[in-house]
């Protein structure tokens, strides 16, 4: 099953529907690929995030959290690694 992943829109350009052109345009993609669902992590308390994919018909899987492991990139270039509590949100494609 396909993942998006690190989707992201800066919080100067939230909450003008740039988010969800994201998720429809990648789905379209994987449709026309012959995919059927896709999945997505969202960082536990990332609430917006997850009404946002609620809204676009995502639905949380039923084995719970998970840790999710991430990269920072800081300032200076250096990469910093970090684990996050992420919840599992899948939606079917064809409906």
């Amino acid at each position: 099953m396909p993942l998006f992943t690190r989707i992201e829109v800066s919080e100067d350009y939230r909450s003008r529907g740039i988010g969800t052109e994201l998720i429809s345009a990648g789905e379209d993609l994987l449709r026309a690929a012959g995919y059927e669902q896709v999945a997505l992590a969202v960082e536990i308390t990332n609430d917006r995030a997850e009404l946002l994919y609620k809204r676009l018909y995502f639905n949380e899987w039923s084995h719970g959290p998970i840790t999710c492991g991430g990269v920072e990139v800081l300032e200076d270039g250096r990469r910093k690694s970090y684990d996050e509590a992420c919840r599992i949100m899948v939606k079917r494609l064809d409906g």
